[in-house]
């Protein structure tokens, strides 16, 4: 099957899984055991540069350079972005999460799941290994900025213990996003 049909195919599969029925039958036809790994800068551009434009291939060169960019950016230190794959086949990436230093927060500058893999915990599961790898490094907070009808989103934010945060400052920060502060180490800034 080409990249692309399948590519439509999983988008259409990802807009039937707004219905539970058809993400409960997914889980069963199709299991996913997910690992959450570190980017390959070389393996794994081609499959980031394919998020989000399924359907607009000619977003593809916009994407990948963006990604050529985000990755030289996080140079050395690729730890940046988290991928989500199946382990059984790690090559194919089901998901991944861009990590962004500001001052004096972390952000998490962009997360995505495919819609054939969405429903499967894995965007949890990626926000998970990020805050405990902040953790671990001693950062004091993660910002976040969400749509404000992302309301699927923001309840997973919730429960990771984000918090709505006014004042922020950040790029991904549009007018009518909501901006999001986890505090992971006491005494941080709430400002």
């Amino acid at each position: 099957m080409n990249a692309t049909l399948f590519q439509r195919i999983s988008w259409l599969a990802g807009r039937a899984l707004g219905s539970l029925p058809a993400a409960a039958l997914l889980k069963i036809a199709l299991p996913l055991r997910p690992v959450v790994r570190d980017v390959d800068p070389v393996r794994d551009l081609d499959a980031l540069a394919l998020f989000g434009a399924a359907l607009r291939p000619a977003l593809r060169p916009r994407l990948r350079a963006a990604w050529e960019q985000a990755l030289r950016d996080a140079a050395p230190d690729f730890r940046r972005v988290l991928v989500a794959a199946d382990a059984r086949r790690p090559d194919r990436l089901a998901g991944f999460l861009h990590l962004q230093k500001g001052r004096p927060d972390w952000w998490i500058a962009g997360m995505e799941v495919r819609p054939l893999y969405r429903r499967r915990g894995l965007a949890e599961l990626m926000a998970r290994e990020a805050i405990r790898r902040l953790k671990a490094e001693g950062a004091r907070t993660i910002c976040l900025s969400v749509r404000a009808g992302n309301a699927s989103a923001i309840r997973l934010y919730e429960k990771l213990g984000f918090r709505p945060a006014e004042g922020l400052s950040d790029p991904t920060l549009h007018p009518g996003d909501v901006g999001m502060r986890l505090i992971l180490q006491p005494g941080a800034a709430t400002g």
